[in-house]
């Protein structure tokens, strides 16, 4: 049996961990700098979710098949600034499902839980990041109605080049 409900401090926080990791690894893949796991700590996954527990605007879903935690997904709200149209818009930091339970629908039910919360507490819109690299969860958000917002884009300091086309004026000093 499949359940989906929120993360509890009763949880197996091992269990998270180890899905952590996995998530970690894999967007560790898609950028030789994206994270650096070899120094991620247990207690920094622990008090992401422990802070996540304890906040009314954050809430962890998580699903369970034998009593083991095999995907969750994270989210959490923030107030924007007074400039922006959209006042209050949701996030989803993570969406992780072991590898092995892909392909049975958990991430479809995990966003509708996603989807639930947000609506619940009068979000209107919602964003998720992945990494460009990641084909396949782009095209599963795209599925469900996802669009581009932005675009995020990485350079190492100093390794860009620039050319550029000088001025009449830069010419004749």
């Amino acid at each position: 049996m499949i359940e989906i409900r929120k993360l509890t401090e009763d949880d197996s926080i091992e269990d998270l961990i180890k899905l952590s990791r996995e998530f970690f690894k894999e967007y560790e893949s898609y950028h030789d700098s994206f994270f650096k796991i070899g120094i991620l700590k247990n207690s920094d996954i622990t008090n992401y979710f422990i802070k996540m527990i304890k906040s009314q605007d954050h809430v962890v879903y998580v699903t369970i098949i034998d009593k083991k935690i095999i995907a969750y997904i994270t989210c959490y709200i923030v107030n924007q600034s007074v400039y922006w149209k959209v006042k209050r818009v949701g996030h989803i930091s993570g969406l992780m499902v072991k590898k092995a339970c892909r392909g049975m629908g958990i991430a479809k039910r995990l966003l509708k839980k996603a989807n639930q919360f947000f609506k619940e507490r009068g979000v209107d819109y919602f964003t998720v990041y992945t990494a460009i690299a990641n084909e396949e969860g782009i095209e599963f958000y795209k599925r469900r109605g996802f669009e581009k917002l932005g675009l995020t884009m990485i350079a190492k300091v100093d390794s860009i080049s620039v050319k550029t086309k000088l001025l009449k004026d830069e010419k004749e000093e």
